[in-house]
């Protein structure tokens, strides 16, 4: 039932996440392995609600295990991450906040007259800032180093002091990234969607019409004619 509809809201996005779990009926959560299904998953998702989201705080983890393997911290599991006997490290972690939501990167760097006021044009806003954002984690995950589900503590111990060495050892190692992903389902935001077309340049619009009228409707034949 998921794949159709949550809370009246199209859902179509949830077809290309893969170990779909509904977390609170606030969030789902999923994984994908490829980057190019991770922006159609981000994309159909806005396109969805319709709402924007901003990067905020990216982290330099990827450069930190990149530097020192020794650094990284491996694990079975994490929160929302159950244990499947496959251990890994996260590379990369990324947050994208709803528009709505304080944009602290572009605050900083704003005059202060400029803060001050759009401060007070928000406490003059009945809006609440809307916590929903976007969890996106890049996991490389070991297979060859795979364990029982049942794996007791210190084999799990073991097994992962075994990974360390080999890696500071500059041995060779299968492995797969994948992308763990957190999505706020269209309830969990508190504005309202006004469903409104983004902007499109009115001379994009009567071009479009034109093709249209020509009888032209394939979006590579319409390229083809700009």
């Amino acid at each position: 039932m998921f794949k159709n509809k949550v809370n009246g809201y199209s859902t179509s996005w949830f077809k290309s996440l893969d170990n779909l779990k509904i977390i609170s009926n606030n969030f789902a959560i999923g994984t994908t392995n490829s980057e190019n299904n991770l922006k159609e998953i981000i994309d159909s998702y806005c396109r969805s609600l319709p709402c924007d989201f901003v990067k905020s705080h990216p982290s330099s983890l990827k450069r930190k295990q990149e530097q020192n393997h020794s650094s990284s911290r491996f694990l079975w599991q994490m929160k929302n991450i159950p244990f499947d006997g496959i251990p890994f490290c996260v590379i990369s972690h990324e947050i994208l906040k709803c528009k709505f939501s304080m944009n602290y990167n572009t605050k900083k760097k704003r005059k202060q007259e400029d803060i001050k006021r759009e401060d007070k044009e928000k406490n003059e806003s009945s809006l609440s800032l809307c916590p929903a954002k976007i969890t996106i984690k890049k996991l490389k995950r070991y297979p060859t180093f795979s364990l029982s589900l049942k794996a007791a503590k210190q084999e799990k111990l073991n097994k992962l002091k075994k990974l360390k060495e080999m890696l500071d050892e500059n041995q060779n190692i299968d492995d797969e990234e994948i992308y763990w992903l957190s999505i706020p389902l269209a309830s969990y935001h508190n504005h309202d969607f006004q469903g409104k077309d983004r902007f499109i340049n009115k001379d994009i619009l009567v071009f479009i019409k034109q093709m249209i009228n020509k009888g032209i409707h394939s979006p590579k034949k319409t390229q083809s004619f700009s």
